[in-house]
């Protein structure tokens, strides 16, 4: 094993909006986040009353189907600082981006729903 990070709880999503849209509908991005962390919870707590229409939604290959196990989704938190800058640094090293934005720049705590 050459690297094991799997104690980190690394999502792979990520929530993107404009500052046009979270200052004219904070609300309505709030409900949008609300109901992705809710369909994942749902999915995660019961796998097999959704299975069939996960397998359809995310077009999984009919010679997989059998096999294909449903991912686990965590519930939605805030990536750390430390996180953020740890990527920042990443893709400016990478040079796909030319310098690194702030934590703040780039989180609001105000838009993630309690749960």
């Amino acid at each position: 094993m050459i690297m094991d990070d799997t104690y980190r709880n690394i999502s792979q999503t990520v929530f993107l909006f404009r500052t046009k849209s979270i200052q004219e509908n904070p609300q309505g991005i709030k409900a949008a986040v609300r109901v992705y962390g809710s369909a994942g919870q749902a999915l995660s707590k019961n796998p097999d009353q959704y299975r069939s229409l996960f397998l359809e939604k995310a077009q999984i290959p009919a010679e997989l189907k059998e096999i294909y196990k449903t991912p686990t989704f965590s519930k939605l938190q805030l990536p750390t600082e430390e996180e953020v800058n740890s990527v920042m640094k990443w893709m400016v090293d990478k040079k796909l981006i030319p310098q690194a934005y702030s934590y703040q720049d780039l989180v609001d705590s105000n838009l993630l729903p309690k749960l």
